[in-house]
């Protein structure tokens, strides 16, 4: 039984089909197909939404990847949550934010029911308050992706962290985007003294290959210059890669992409200057991915603004 309480549509979380953990490569029409159904959903700049799933299936969701913040707390339950390749246990009440491109997923460690609230917003919800200081920036635009993504509550117990969460579940714009101003504020302020913790764990092999591939994004890449980057073989880093992040290099490469290439072509750019800073070295072959990543056309994205 899943109780939704707030303003997302009563849709429960999907997941893999038991089928595709058998293969390779994960379907990525159906993380595709997610993420795409999310951005139609997501029609103004916060979501807020409280969640209580009763029937849970221990796993990990797919990964992936969206062009909007999140704002992820436990309430009740056992899980991981994974921001591309680092693993934060989860206790209750800590927050995971993630940031737009970040690509996450989470993991059920048992049967136990969960409860989480999720916050999704945009960056214009913070970015048009013209007192929005550079430490919210600073937080929302980190360049060390997977990292310095967990607020733990243990560490956090005397702020109201909590109460602007519930609040803005409750509440409308512009009072709800005044209680997610002060709670991005207070935890930019609280950034400084974020520590890895013992419990977090982070591949490094995985990482230094994330860190790669985001710096080559628009390059030319191939398996042997990742591989050759953390000095294992193709085998050796493939494995180790889809048992950390749910995906294999490739479709990882792809979902990052992609998303480069919709935020290119949103700001006016034509599909035509596009292709090239996304990675790819023809048109004809963006085109394809492109097409089948988001269902539509990159010509249909073009100065297309996300829906108020």
């Amino acid at each position: 039984m899943i109780c939704f309480v707030g303003r997302i549509e009563k849709t429960p979380k999907k997941r893999y089909d038991e089928s595709y953990k058998k293969r390779s490569i994960p379907p990525m029409s159906l993380v595709i197909g997610t993420v795409s159904q999310n951005q139609k959903q997501l029609n103004e700049r916060i979501r807020a939404s409280r969640t209580l799933v009763t029937d849970v299936t221990p796993g990990f969701y797919s990964m992936h990847a969206h062009e909007y913040h999140e704002l992820y707390c436990l309430l009740l339950g056992h899980a991981d949550f994974l921001v591309e390749g680092t693993r934060y246990p989860l206790a209750k009440g800590d927050i995971v934010l993630v940031r737009k491109g970040e690509a996450h997923m989470i993991n059920y460690r048992d049967t136990e029911p969960y409860e989480r609230i999720l916050i999704h917003f945009r960056d214009e919800a913070v970015s048009e308050r013209d007192s929005a200081p550079s430490g919210i920036r600073m937080l929302l635009s980190t360049p060390l992706q997977g990292q310095m993504n967990h607020f733990r509550a243990a560490a956090f117990a005397e702020k109201n962290w909590f109460y602007y969460l519930t609040r803005m579940l409750t509440e409308n714009d512009p009072v709800q985007q005044l209680y997610l101003h002060v709670l991005l504020l207070e935890m930019s302020e609280a950034l400084p003294l974020i520590d890895k913790a013992p419990s977090d764990q982070t591949c490094e092999p995985v990482s230094k290959a994330i860190a790669y591939i985001s710096r080559h994004l628009s390059d030319k890449l191939t398996l042997e210059d990742i591989c050759g980057e953390v000095f294992l073989s193709r085998s050796q880093l493939n494995r180790l890669f889809q048992k950390t992040t749910g995906h294999t290099i490739w479709s990882y490469v792809t979902l990052k992409r992609m998303l480069l290439a919709k935020e290119l072509l949103r700001k006016g750019e034509r599909p035509s200057q596009v292709f090239g800073r996304a990675g790819y070295t023809d048109y004809s072959t963006f085109y394809r991915a492109y097409t089948g990543f988001y269902g539509i056309s990159p010509s249909e994205d073009v100065g297309k603004t996300a829906p108020e």
